[in-house]
C-alpha cells in the first residue's frame, strides 16, 4: 500500500495520501464490482437497446449471439456503431451450425487485427477450438452436469491448463428456471459446483433465465406474472457464507425478456396478425401484459396499464420507460414489434444494472 502511494505521489506531488487513498479505493471497487453479461441475439431491436443504455459500461459485458448470416467486417462495424465496448461472442445459433466454431475463429481473428475487443465464448467440450493469440474467452457449462459427462474434478482439471496464459469465465448455465422445484434443484447445484471451482480462482458467471419460451397462454386482454427465480438463485449465491472465498468472482448472466419474440414469426401463416404485447421487468418478476381485438386493446391502453401499475420504473428510469410513458400520453406513435424489442430490452437491462450496483 505505501510503494503504490509513494509512486502515486512521484507521479504527482501534489496529490495528497488522502487523495491517493480514494484513488485506490475507487481502483479496487472497480475491480471487484458484479459484472452483468446479459445474452442478446445481434438484431436491430437488441442493437438499439444496448446503445441507449447510458454510461454503465464498466458493469456490463454483453454476450452477442450471432442469429443471422453476417461478415466479421459488417459485425464489427454494427459493434462500433451501437456498443463500442468489449462483449463475448458466441456463434453457437449461426445458421452455418455445423461449422459455426470456424465462423467464431473469423469473426475473432478480424477483431483482434482490427482492435475490437470482442473475445469468444464456447461450449466446454470445444474448449480447445479456442484461438492460441487471444489473452481472454469464456466456455459454458451446462447446470446440473451431466451424468454420464466429465465431472467437476476433470472439468477442473481440463480448464487450468489454459488459465496460465488467458482470463477464462466460466458461464454456469441452467437454462430455463420456471418453478420452485427447479429452482432449489439448480441452487444445491450451483453450490456444489462453486465450490469445486474455488481453486481455479476464475470468474464465475450464474446463467440461467426465468421468463418462459412460450406466453401464448396469456389469455387475450390479461396479463401474467413470472418470478424472477434466475436473480434470485444469483442473489442468494452471493450471500452464501460457504461461497465467501470466491464471493467477487460471482456474476451475473441472462437471455432477458426478448429471446424469443414476434418478430421471429412468419406473419405469412397469421391470417389476424399477433396481438400486441408489452414484457416488462420488475424487481423480481417478469410481466406480460397482453392485447386483445374484442375489445380492441392495443399498445396504448396496454402502455397505460404499464404505467399506472406498481411495477413501474418511472419514464425517467431507461430509454424504454420514457418511450412506454410517450405512448401512454399519446405523444408518440405505437411503433412495430422491433421498437418493442428494444423498450423492454433496455428497460431490463436497466434494471438488472440497478440492481447489481448494491450486490457486494
Amino acid at each position: 500500500m505505501r510503494l503504490v502511494l509513494s509512486k502515486i505521489k512521484a507521479a504527482n506531488s501534489a496529490v495528497t495520501e488522502r487523495t491517493a487513498k480514494q484513488y485506490l479505493f475507487k481502483r479496487e471497487c472497480i475491480f471487484i464490482m458484479t459484472t452483468y453479461f446479459p445474452i442478446l441475439k445481434w438484431k436491430r431491436g437488441e442493437q438499439i437497446a444496448l446503445q441507449n443504455i447510458g454510461g454503465t459500461a464498466p458493469q456490463l459485458m454483453p454476450v452477442i449471439q450471432i442469429v443471422d448470416d453476417s461478415t466479421p467486417t459488417d459485425f464489427c462495424d454494427s459493434i462500433r456503431t451501437y456498443y463500442n465496448h468489449p462483449i463475448y461472442l458466441d456463434t453457437s445459433n449461426h445458421p452455418d451450425e455445423d461449422d459455426h466454431l470456424s465462423v467464431l475463429n473469423s469473426y475473432i481473428q478480424y477483431a483482434q487485427a482490427n482492435g475490437f475487443a470482442i473475445y469468444p465464448i464456447v461450449n466446454y467440450p470445444d474448449i480447445a477450438y479456442i484461438p492460441s493469440n487471444i489473452n481472454r474467452c469464456a466456455v459454458y457449462l451446462p447446470i446440473p452436469l451431466d451424468f454420464n459427462g466429465p465431472q467437476i474434478h476433470q472439468i477442473l482439471s481440463d480448464i487450468s491448463q489454459y488459465t496460465s496464459n488467458l482470463q477464462l469465465d466460466i458461464f454456469l448455465n441452467a437454462g430455463n428456471i420456471l418453478d420452485q422445484q427447479t429452482a432449489n434443484i439448480c441452487y444445491s447445484q450451483y453450490i456444489s459446483i462453486l465450490q469445486g471451482l474455488i481453486p481455479l480462482k476464475a470468474q464465475c458467471i450464474i446463467c440461467s433465465t426465468s421468463f418462459p419460451d412460450d406466453i401464448s397462454s396469456i389469455g387475450n386482454g390479461c396479463f401474467a406474472e413470472y418470478l424472477r427465480y434466475d436473480y434470485q438463485i444469483f442473489s442468494q449465491l452471493k450471500q452464501e457464507p460457504i461461497l465467501s472465498p470466491i464471493r467477487s468472482n460471482i456474476h451475473y448472466s441472462d437471455y432477458g425478456v426478448t429471446k424469443f419474440t414476434e418478430s421471429e414469426i412468419n406473419f405469412r401463416f397469421l391470417r389476424n396478425g399477433v396481438l400486441p404485447k408489452i414484457r416488462y421487468t420488475a424487481s423480481d418478476r417478469y410481466i406480460v401484459w397482453k392485447g386483445s381485438r374484442n375489445p380492441q386493446i392495443n399498445y396504448h391502453q396496454l402502455s397505460r396499464q404499464v404505467i399506472n401499475s406498481m411495477y413501474y420504473y418511472g419514464a425517467h428510469f431507461s430509454f424504454g420507460d420514457q418511450n412506454i410513458d410517450r405512448i401512454a400520453q399519446g405523444n408518440a406513435g405505437v411503433g412495430n414489434n422491433t421498437n418493442w424489442v428494444t423498450y423492454a430490452c433496455n428497460h431490463h437491462l436497466a434494471v438488472v444494472l440497478q440492481q447489481i450496483s448494491t450486490v457486494p
